[in-house]
């Protein structure tokens, strides 16, 4: 998305509380990019992944998000997909 971005994370062997990991990230993608002109948002919205349905509804929103946007006709399409976690950590 042009302006904003979704992913999901999981905790590391020494997880942060999650908006401290978020300013962490974002300084880390600012420096590492060479994008000093870009603003982050203050803070973050985040949202707890309880269940395997919430996975599936949130996973569906952030592929689903560029087609609603009209910046690509079929998610495939969509050149930022990246990598999703596996999610046989929580679930078989």
């Amino acid at each position: 998305m042009p302006d904003h971005l979704h992913f999901f994370a999981e905790p590391g062997e020494q997880p942060l509380p999650f908006d401290d990991w978020i300013t962490v990230w974002k300084s880390g993608v600012t420096r590492i990019l060479k994008r000093r002109e870009w603003r982050w948002q203050a803070g973050s919205f985040h949202h707890r992944i309880r269940s395997y349905e919430d996975y599936n509804e949130k996973l569906n929103y952030m592929q689903v998000n560029p087609v609603k946007a009209r910046l690509v006709e079929r998610i495939e399409d969509w050149p930022y997909r990246g990598e999703m976690f596996q999610r046989y950590h929580w679930w078989p």
